[in-house]
């Protein structure tokens, strides 16, 4: 194969030449035993749905470092996918197709294009961490306070000029990254690990909720 397998589970077609990663978007072969596929620094404008359905077993896909400017339906083919990397393409929207991947667990899309979250997002109820910097986003939708798993909130970095009043019921988060902190006084650090902290946050922002309700 010309590509780097590693115990028949990781297939690495990063930084490859076209004519290696052609023979594998015209294939119809099934790899059933490939589970994470790395296809990023490939320049590709987007991903055909034909190479998705060739690995249905995918748990981790790694796209990137590409030219990528929409991600839709040939998402649907990867039930089994947990880990999606989509940092550093040209994204300028989270498709509602993404939004249905109930099984992803880690959704990393920071250094893209994002003006807005779909309200959709709380459908992908398995979420845990989610990488939103770099962006230019304005508002965050309160249906992303539903991600009742969610430990891990990264929005350090976009164009916000507000964030939910909900976040006080992410019981779940451990960590919050947001430059905001920086305007703080005393001032604090960007990354936030501290539950004590994020806790009275939350509190903070339920205080406001009640106080405009």
């Amino acid at each position: 194969m010309e590509a780097d397998l590693i115990g028949n589970c990781l297939l690495d077609l990063s930084s490859k030449e076209s004519s290696v990663l052609s023979k594998y978007f015209s294939s119809t072969e099934r790899h059933t035993s490939i589970t994470v596929l790395n296809v990023s620094k490939n320049n590709l404008s987007g991903i055909p749905g034909s190479l998705l359905h060739c690995f249905p077993n995918l748990s981790t896909l790694d796209l990137r470092y590409n030219r990528i400017i929409s991600l839709g339906q040939e998402l649907l083919a990867l039930k089994n996918l947990k880990l999606l990397y989509i940092d550093n393409n040209l994204l300028s929207s989270i498709s509602s197709a993404m939004c249905q991947l109930t099984t992803l667990e880690h959704l990393s899309i920071s250094h893209n294009f994002l003006t807005s979250i779909p309200t959709t997002i709380n459908t992908m109820s398995s979420l845990n961490h989610l990488n939103l910097s770099d962006n230019s986003i304005k508002m965050l939708p309160e249906s992303l306070c539903k991600l009742k798993k969610l430990a891990t909130l990264n929005i350090y970095h976009n164009q916000f000029i507000s964030v939910p009043s909900l976040f006080w019921s992410l019981k779940s988060l451990k960590e919050l990254h947001l430059e905001w902190f920086v305007y703080t006084f005393p001032k604090l650090p960007p990354t936030v690990k501290s539950s004590a902290i994020i806790g009275s946050l939350f509190k903070l922002c339920r205080a406001c909720l009640l106080y405009t309700s």
